[in-house]
């Protein structure tokens, strides 16, 4: 990355004498990457995660229960 500079003309590349290559394929393979994103099955949007926070009032009757059920188990 330090060799690539900004020429006279606007583009953008290696010095004279020197190869670009590697940066150029990150760049390329970047874009498609970018483009495929959305169209390939690698990628799957997350599913958004609803969390419910339970009043102390429930929490006390799932303990209730949960108690119940293991009394009538013995």
């Amino acid at each position: 990355m330090a060799s690539i500079i900004r020429h006279e003309d606007n583009s953008i590349g290696a010095p004279d004498g020197m190869f670009d290559d590697d940066w150029m394929s990150r760049l390329i393979t970047g874009y498609v990457a970018h483009r495929l994103r959305p169209v390939t099955e690698l990628y799957k949007e997350p599913e958004r995660i609803v969390f419910r926070m339970t009043t102390p009032a429930e929490r006390v009757a799932q303990m209730v229960a949960e108690q119940e059920e293991r009394f009538h188990d013995e």
